[in-house]
């Protein structure tokens, strides 16, 4: 007789269930996407909003992809309210009514307050019942009428817009994500950020690692991802800080200043609660040197004691400053991201393009704004020198990358060279040090 062979079981612990790695659901590296969710962001920039293409969704703990926006579009209006307006791009014949109801859906959960799909064309009934959903569904000869209002032209594509950039470097920027886990951790997590809850965990997170690239990073980068991670990681920042702002609106100076400092330091967690949690493994760690070594051996308490945040100060001048500079710093984070992108990642010059973008307002102040926000960040070890420098200059050395040629991107392979590996290596030591970092 042939004997059965028995079925094995995976094995389970008490703990972690079956004896595998729990590996978290790794989002798509950078996707160039499609050309109708380009022309909607430069739209919505246009419009005043700071705006974001193709952000990822996850459940807890990046474990499952749940969904993702193609456009999320976010700014601040008087008096110091949060505003965000998502859209969904389908330039195919994808019907309408799923997209509606799953869109109503999405809303509610990023808080939103309006939500857009946009087709090529779509029947009165269906735009009548998107609306009894609350959502607006966009016909591409309103989009076209759109452009036209705010006198946008061929050659108009600010920041990340510009779709003929983002193919150029497509290629070169998936070799640098994928180079090192800790590069590919840090930018996963700029890219999946969407509802900006939490923001003193978030800048904490965020200036940790401003620090350990201004500290690579002692030259400008001559990889362009690298000047984008720079970039992004100021520009998030910015609109965390306006979260704290706007919850501080109605402190006074010295109530604001408390909420602040215990915000950087416990996060969301009470002090108090905070601290019975550090007494109590304070006490555990004596007894058990005591169960194990019989002898009363003195444990130094400070191990245990809440750490203040190294940019407490500096996040302080920035809260102070944008408050002190209301309403102009309402526009912050828009001014902010297209100086950055446009002058320091794609290093291109600007062109007028700032004004277009704000016709009915002096530029001088905003950007001014700008400016104080790198200094502070400066002087607190966050940001290199050379990125305000370049916002000083207006304009980039690289003469070769202004418009129009710029849009026209070699095919050649990327060469990478000794200085790019090296600053990779420095980044993994650096955040492997960090006790802050990822």
């Amino acid at each position: 007789m042939t004997q059965k062979k028995q079925k094995t079981r995976p094995k389970y612990s008490a703990k972690k269930g079956p004896d595998k790695q729990i590996i978290p659901s790794k989002p798509a590296a950078f996707e160039v996407g499609d050309e109708l969710e380009y022309r909607i962001q430069r739209l919505q920039i246009f419009m005043g909003y700071f705006v974001r293409r193709g952000r990822p969704m996850y459940t807890i703990g990046n474990l499952d992809r749940a969904t993702d926006l193609d456009v999320y579009a976010l700014r601040y209006v008087e008096p110091f309210t949060f505003e965000v307006i998502i859209s969904e791009c389908k330039s195919g014949r994808v019907g309408p009514l799923d997209r509606i109801f799953w869109l109503a859906g999405l809303k509610n959960y990023v808080k939103a307050k309006e939500a857009l799909l946009v087709r090529k064309r779509t029947k009165w009934n269906i735009k009548e019942f998107a609306k009894q959903c609350k959502v607006q569904v966009i016909d591409l000869l309103r989009i076209a009428e759109l452009e036209r209002n705010f006198k946008i032209n061929g050659t108009d594509w600010p920041g990340l817009s510009d779709i003929n950039f983002v193919k150029g470097e497509a290629e070169s920027w998936n070799k640098a994500i994928s180079s090192d886990k800790k590069i590919w951790e840090l930018y996963s997590t700029l890219v999946s950020e969407i509802r900006f809850n939490d923001p003193f965990p978030a800048i904490n997170y965020l200036l940790s690692n401003m620090r350990i690239l201004t500290k690579i990073f002692k030259d400008v980068p001559s990889d362009s991802f690298y000047r984008y991670l720079l970039s992004e990681c100021i520009s998030q920042l910015s609109i965390f800080c306006m979260r704290v702002s706007e919850i501080c609106f109605d402190l006074k100076k010295e109530d604001r200043e408390g909420f602040v400092r215990k915000g950087l330091k416990y996060g969301s967690i009470e002090p108090r609660y905070a601290e019975r949690i550090l007494q109590s493994a304070y006490n555990l760690a004596r007894q058990s040197v005591l169960h194990y070594t019989n002898k009363e051996v003195e444990i130094d308490k400070s191990i245990f004691e809440m750490p203040t945040s190294p940019g407490t100060e500096g996040v302080l001048d920035l809260i102070n400053g944008i408050l002190s500079n209301y309403p102009i710093s309402l526009k912050l984070p828009q001014t902010c991201d297209f100086l950055l992108s446009e002058l320091f990642t794609k290093q291109y010059k600007a062109k007028g393009l700032l004004r277009k973008i704000f016709p009915q307002q002096t530029l001088a102040a905003p950007v001014d704004l700008v400016r104080w926000y790198l200094k502070v960040l400066i002087d607190n070890d966050a940001c290199p020198k050379y990125i305000l420098e370049t916002l000083k200059t207006g304009n980039s050395e690289k003469d070769e990358k202004s418009y129009p040629d710029s849009q026209k991107k070699s095919n050649a392979p990327e060469v990478i060279t000794t200085e790019t590996k090296t600053q990779r290596e420095l980044f993994e030591k650096e955040i492997d040090r960090n006790p802050l970092s990822i």
